[in-house]
């Protein structure tokens, strides 16, 4: 039988000697937890190694609570955070929430109080992964009934967004035996997507040649006049970038980062070959 992980928690606040039979309590709950006396402290621990939440106190000397926050967006968006504050200021619990932290307590707290804002989180994550694994087992059913060999490039296009957003979802998540049955489809479907390409890469290639683009998909060579041309046509001011050996998936990290300032639009092109210098 599997034994269940220990959740570990990251503790900060300046009088964290004072809450030791909180600690104390926790720890025979079962869980795991790492004090620190300020913000900059959890900040290391945190680079340092994981943690499942973040239990942080508001007002601390030097970066207190909330300006930790700012710092933990910029490496662990992931992270729970439980607030402890002695402030029930609205204009702070609004600031609070709006730096997406998890759950907050008002001071003072008992160790009780503590115990089930952690549990909150636990148990909400159970029911997360628990749903996520169920979605994946149908995405990998629906997946398996394709027939490949029928694929033409759009539908590739569109199995590859498929997988590697599943690549994200599953980063970091607890189930190990997803996460390889996730790994051992994709190098199926990279072996059967190389025949794809392998059958019909000399036909686009030619077709290119020709100024061709029916039956074929977009080329590296289409990108610029594609992407690029017709704006400058308009007299639009376009910036180009290039960035080397991205994968789809990570992509789909930063997307949502530029969402807030960008309409983005995704269009897919076939690398042509080969695709860096080495090969």
């Amino acid at each position: 039988m599997a034994r269940e992980l220990t959740r570990r928690i990251l503790w900060a606040d300046d009088e964290i000697d004072l809450l030791k039979p909180h600690i104390r309590f926790l720890e025979q709950k079962g869980y795991s937890v790492t004090p620190v006396p300020s913000g900059g402290d959890a900040l290391a621990a945190l680079e340092r190694e994981r943690y499942d939440v973040l239990l942080i106190d508001e007002m601390m000397p030097g970066m207190g609570g909330l300006e930790t926050l700012d710092a933990l967006k910029q490496k662990d968006v992931t992270l729970p955070v439980i607030l402890v504050t002695k402030s029930e200021e609205e204009t702070l619990m609004e600031e609070a929430i709006g730096k997406r932290i998890t759950d907050y307590l008002i001071k003072p707290v008992n160790p009780s109080q503590v115990f089930l804002a952690c549990k909150r989180v636990f148990d909400a994550q159970k029911l997360q992964d628990s749903q996520r694994a169920r979605d994946y087992v149908g995405e990998m059913r629906r997946w398996q009934g394709l027939d490949l060999r029928r694929l033409d490039w759009d539908g590739w296009a569109e199995l590859a967004v498929e997988v590697a957003r599943w690549d994200v979802a599953l980063d970091g998540a607890p189930e190990a035996g997803l996460q390889q049955a996730h790994a051992d489809f994709q190098k199926g479907l990279n072996s059967d997507f190389s025949r794809f390409v392998e059958e019909r890469y000399a036909g686009w290639v030619q077709a290119a040649a020709r100024g061709e683009r029916a039956n074929r998909p977009p080329l590296s060579t289409d990108v610029v006049q594609q992407a690029v041309v017709p704006h400058l046509k308009e007299g639009r001011r376009v910036i180009f970038i290039v960035i080397d050996c991205m994968r789809l998936d990570q992509w789909f990290t930063l997307e949502p980062l530029l969402e807030e300032w960008f309409d983005v639009q995704r269009d897919y092109y076939c690398s042509i070959l080969p695709t860096a210098t080495p090969y």
